[in-house]
């Protein structure tokens, strides 16, 4: 159970310190509340995201081909649940071969 907390004692509290502030203090401080707040610089984010975006893409693909060149055709096993768990972990091999190739890629970029 929450304990309640008291909003006259902070209402109170503002009242003391606006009743200390002088007119052009208090119209200064007015004024700045009632500005509107300027959009943020979203460029950083944005390019963050694109790039994230085109990494998981270029992830995919590659692993997309990497598992078409090694996978095997479901008639090379007895039963559909053995193709499924093979299947599988071909796609998860296939991944961590496509992080692995780009990571080295990105490497060999970033050291010439």
């Amino acid at each position: 159970m929450t304990t309640p907390t008291s909003v006259d004692t902070t209402e109170a509290d503002l009242e003391e310190v606006l009743k200390g502030l002088k007119q052009e203090q208090l119209d200064k401080l007015a004024k700045e509340l009632s500005k509107k707040k300027t959009p943020a610089d979203m460029t950083r984010k944005w390019n963050e995201a694109k790039e994230k975006i085109m990494r998981r893409n270029r992830i995919s693909s590659l692993s997309d081909e990497i598992y078409l060149e090694n996978r095997k055709a479901p008639y090379h096993f007895d039963t559909h649940r053995e193709f499924n768990e093979y299947d599988r972990m071909c796609r998860n091999r296939a991944t961590e071969e496509a992080i692995r190739r780009i990571v080295a890629e990105d490497m060999e970029r970033k050291d010439e």
